[in-house]
């Protein structure tokens, strides 16, 4: 899982949103694409939030 210029978030379907967190809590990014460009994030770990219809999933994120 580390990234360096990009994640792809996989295993969802139909229509979703993504929002990646910093360690503070605050938004870095939010789009509706499996796509999350992260090369210009500070190295770290960030909070993976995926809001679709059927409920909410989360996951952390190394970026180095």
């Amino acid at each position: 899982n580390p990234a360096t210029e990009y994640a792809v978030v996989s295993g969802v379907s139909g229509e979703f949103t993504v929002q990646v967190l910093n360690s503070v809590g605050s938004e870095v990014f939010v789009g509706n694409t499996n796509i999350i460009p992260v090369a210009s994030l500070p190295k770290g770990i960030y909070i993976v939030v995926v809001r679709t219809a059927n409920g909410v999933g989360t996951t952390r994120l190394l970026k180095e």
